[in-house]
């Protein structure tokens, strides 16, 4: 474990203490807290331009496992590059390309390939040979070039801690991420164990050695013996996990769906958006909760439906009956095909319908008995 400030620093217990009595849920999606904001942009702040954008994980491991996500979904591709008798953490996907793990345990997946440790002490290319960099990263380019269309990422470290805190011959990086981003991959740099001020002269070890890289991971220092992790990359590339539908509907509902849970965060509740479609609102209230939370949480949800209704419905109605006319809604023919001029159905109006929306009552709660809204019942 590396304890990046010294075990029990009276400072560090301090300031974890006043922490827990505040927050200390850490979610990326729906909710962050102020210090965690600013422990971001101070991250960000040691970084080129090109990194945007912070996911907390809960440990070294994870973050990598979330960044191979992350390039796998970026570049539509499933094939891994590693370093011989590299170790990126013990979850199942990092175990099947950690050639540490598979050698002893389990046979190497097809879609992962191994690449020589640029070894210059007990390698085969010295520290004396002014081309070490250049063959070292040739061989490289041997093995990838087969299957250059189908390689998503390559993942090092840029320094080598888990084989014994080996410094990669001048140039090497360089050259293994410019052959990646030239075949359609990116790169993750495995900082858990070198970054954060360990490489001494640079607070990353990426930049001792002249590249950068495409996303970062970050665990072990970053906490002090703490549970936290982080992956940091791009916008675009962060973007790339989104569940992106064509389908309209979907889309729409997905939309309303975080309108609504943007709306209960307002409110002081959170919720998720869940579901294939992200349309979902997912409460998980603690188990104190009281019948006064309860009012309070389904008063708050008829508002909202209440609001959503009064201010989108053309456009809702638009979506499940399609009409031909501003005007008038087609007669709507009974199962028999036979449709009746008298029937409420055929002489329904659309513009009746937008009238009634615009008489619903302002959000201060006050209505009119008279108007036709007052009277209406949102559970019909």
């Amino acid at each position: 474990m590396l304890i990046q400030l010294g075990h029990c620093h009276q400072e560090i217990l301090d300031v974890a203490c006043q922490q827990l009595g505040k927050f200390t849920a850490c979610s990326v999606e729906s909710v962050n807290n102020d210090e965690q904001v600013k422990y971001c942009q101070r991250l960000l702040n040691t970084l080129p331009d090109n990194f945007q954008v912070c996911l907390f994980t809960n440990s070294g491991s994870e973050a990598n496992d979330l960044a191979l996500q992350l390039a796998r979904a970026y570049t539509g591709r499933q094939n891994i590059v590693v370093v011989d008798a590299a170790y990126h953490g013990t979850v199942n996907l990092l175990l099947d390309i950690s050639p540490r793990a598979f050698m002893l345990s389990s046979e190497k997946k097809p879609w992962v390939h191994v690449i020589p440790f640029p070894d210059t002490y007990r390698g085969e290319f010295s520290a004396d040979d002014p081309q070490a960099a250049q063959k070292y990263a040739q061989a490289a380019r041997n093995i990838m070039e087969a299957h250059r269309d189908n390689i998503a990422t390559l993942i090092c470290e840029p320094v080598f801690v888990v084989h014994g805190a080996v410094v990669p011959p001048p140039g090497w990086l360089s050259l293994m991420y410019d052959y990646i981003h030239e075949i359609g991959g990116v790169v993750i740099a495995d900082e858990i164990q070198c970054g954060m001020g360990r490489s001494g002269s640079h607070f990353w070890a990426f930049q001792t050695q002249g590249a950068v890289p495409d996303i970062i991971t970050v665990g072990k220092p970053m906490g002090n013996g703490m549970p936290i992790g982080a992956v940091i990359t791009s916008r675009k590339i962060a973007e790339s996990l989104n569940c992106l539908d064509d389908n309209r509907m979907s889309m729409e509902a997905r939309s309303l769906a975080r309108h609504n849970r943007q709306r209960m965060k307002e409110a002081k509740i959170i919720v998720a958006n869940e579901g294939e479609y992200g349309n979902v609102l997912l409460f998980l209230p603690a188990m104190c909760l009281t019948t006064e939370n309860v009012l309070f949480i389904v008063s708050t949800l008829n508002r909202i439906f209440t609001s959503l209704q009064m201010d989108s419905s053309p456009a809702i109605m638009d979506l499940l009956l399609p009409r031909t006319s501003d005007t008038l809604v087609q007669q709507w023919p009974d199962s028999s095909g036979d449709s009746d001029a008298s029937s409420p159905a055929a002489s329904y109006n659309a513009m009746d319908y937008d009238t009634l929306v615009q008489q619903w009552p302002d959000s201060s709660g006050d209505s009119d008995a008279s108007s036709p809204a007052a009277s209406y019942n949102a559970m019909d």
